[in-house]
């Protein structure tokens, strides 16, 4: 999973930006806030995100992105908060962002992603922990001229547990299902540059 995600990244950052003269690029800055489960907190901390995007019709933008939020991690079991060890949060993601206006000076829009997340402790006795994850969310870019704009963005962090799945069979047929669910889900607001590439 870890080779192809880094080289699934490495391929779309190396092209998108010379697929056509519409590419973008957003620098954001945020903080994410809750993250978490089973008595243990990730704890609140500002994030870092780089965005690379393509236009591909209709009013949708398809988009990579990468964020990193420097924290640590909590046990609070025991009713008191207990620093774990230092961590680093990382998304990898890649999705398509909905424009409600293409092409205006105001564009208000909404995004979903699926791709990774990786937690990296800092302390080498632990290993890093890569799970699935999706993101749901929305933003506006503002346009000051035509290359630079101002982007807000706000978003729902979404790791996914699988938890199994199985076979049903009846005199109707056969069904097949699987569940999973959210851990140390995190709500983010950030904001940033966004830059449109080429002529």
């Amino acid at each position: 999973m870890k080779k192809t995600i880094t080289i699934a990244f490495v391929a779309l950052i190396t092209v998108l930006p010379v697929l056509g003269q519409s590419a973008q690029i957003s620098v954001l800055g945020g903080f994410a806030v809750f993250g978490s489960t089973n008595g243990y907190n990730i704890q609140d901390d500002w994030t870092g995100t780089l965005i690379l995007g393509m236009p591909v019709g209709y009013g949708r933008v398809a988009e990579i992105s990468w964020s990193r939020q420097k924290t640590f991690l909590e046990n609070q079991r025991s009713g008191v908060d207990v620093k774990v060890f230092d961590l680093y949060v990382d998304y990898y993601q890649i999705g398509v962002a909905q424009e409600a206006a293409p092409g205006a000076q105001v564009v208000p829009y909404g995004i979903a992603t699926i791709g990774a997340v990786r937690y990296i402790p800092k302390d080498s006795e632990f290993d890093d922990e890569w799970m699935f994850a999706i993101t749901l969310g929305g933003g506006v870019r503002y346009y000051i001229n035509p290359k630079v704009g101002i982007r807000l963005n706000s978003r729902l962090l979404m790791p996914l547990s699988f938890g199994g799945g199985g076979m049903f069979c009846g005199a109707g047929g056969c069904a097949v299902g699987f569940g999973a669910y959210s851990t140390f889900m995190q709500a983010e607001v950030s904001a940033g540059l966004t830059f449109k590439l080429g002529e």
